[in-house]
């Protein structure tokens, strides 16, 4: 369930960037008729949430905790005093009291500038008058698209840095500007290995657009669907666990994106399919096997926290415990998938379509 989100995450704008650059290399008139942004799969991710929760919940309850038994805190290393489980102090909870309040006033903010003319005098009234209404809402000179749109990574950097400031003040973590600097530089730290991956993904991508053999391998490739009786709907059930698979070996979303797009995207473009969709279904396979690959960057992180509880707990036990959520979850999601997009037609994201009509070729 790694992509299902209520909000939109560092990841939306990175594989929109990459899927529009596949886009363009298909149909170089792409950018001019239905531009990828960041928010293209937001309807659909924000809905799999409240599922994936149900889902994982139930498999919980009765696949996963029943295969271990009762609990013992003696085969752990948690204790009341650990730094793991200590209380917070009335100086954090009132930190976090005041960052809670700033996140409000920035959301307010947002909302407040994402207004526009005709929705205040649609829900208060032609008397009202308030300025700079719809900065944020309206599209910039020669765009197609609110202004927030184009604005999400900047909104998303603004949204979480002043309420960390904010709670580093009151807690008394930060005293001066640099102590800010010096915490920003410690957190861009741990995503040195993420940019250079990301570097040679785009690399990778610029150079199949040039030699256009991503436009030729998907081409053929979508002669061959087509030849197999594939071009319809039931192509994603093949692509999602395609990207299933390809996840085990390869964790990083960015990166398998990076080479998947170039071949995929113009493949379905020309089935009749928006790259947006493409994208969606991607992240759903992506998502499902991540808990179970080794690959993963949090894999790592998942196994010192299990070890937490259970000093005696394996790799192996990791992976055989999670494989319930990873199997239910590919099942469960892509059924959604298919019940929101093509039985019940609801839209996928702001501007996102699900259907493209092919260039002639």
């Amino acid at each position: 369930g790694y992509s299902a989100n209520l909000l939109l995450g560092t990841v939306d704008p990175l594989l929109a960037g990459m899927t529009n650059a596949a886009a363009k290399g298909f149909d170089p008139e792409f950018f001019a008729k239905n531009e990828v942004n960041a928010a293209c799969n937001f309807y659909f991710m924000f809905a799999s949430t409240f599922v994936i929760t149900v889902v994982g919940s139930w498999v919980s309850l009765y696949i996963v905790e029943p295969r271990f038994g009762k609990y013992s805190a003696s085969t752990g290393d948690l204790s009341e005093g650990s730094a793991s489980m200590k209380v917070l102090t009335a100086v954090e909870y009132r930190g976090l009291k005041f960052a809670a309040v700033a996140a409000l006033l920035i959301s307010l903010a947002l909302f407040y500038f994402c207004l526009t003319p005709s929705l205040i005098s649609k829900w208060f009234g032609e008397s009202v008058k308030l300025p700079y209404l719809g900065v944020l809402g309206q599209s910039l000179p020669g765009e197609d698209g609110p202004a927030f749109l184009k604005a999400v990574v900047a909104i998303v950097f603004v949204g979480f840095l002043i309420p960390g400031i904010v709670y580093g003040l009151v807690t008394g973590s930060i005293k001066r500007d640099t102590e800010v600097v010096q915490s920003m530089t410690k957190s861009m730290g741990s995503m040195s290995t993420y940019i250079v991956l990301v570097f040679f993904a785009a690399q990778f991508v610029a150079f199949f657009n040039w030699t256009n053999l991503g436009l030729l391998v998907a081409v053929q490739g979508a002669d061959l669907i087509r030849w197999m009786n594939l071009d319809g709907p039931l192509i994603f059930i093949f692509f999602i666990l395609l990207s299933a698979t390809i996840n085990l070996i390869m964790g990083s979303a960015a990166a398998k994106w990076g080479f998947m797009a170039p071949i995929f995207v113009p493949m379905l473009m020309d089935l009749g399919y928006s790259p947006q969709v493409t994208q969606l279904a991607y992240r759903i396979g992506d998502s499902c096997t991540n808990v179970i690959s080794p690959g993963m960057s949090y894999f790592g992180m998942i196994y010192v926290f299990a070890t937490k509880y259970d000093r005696n707990f394996k790799l192996g036990t990791l992976i055989s415990t999670m494989l319930p959520y990873a199997m239910i979850f590919l099942a469960a999601w892509t059924g959604f998938f298919y019940l929101w997009v093509f039985v019940l037609g609801f839209p996928i994201g702001p501007d996102s379509p699900v259907f493209y009509a092919p260039v002639a070729r």
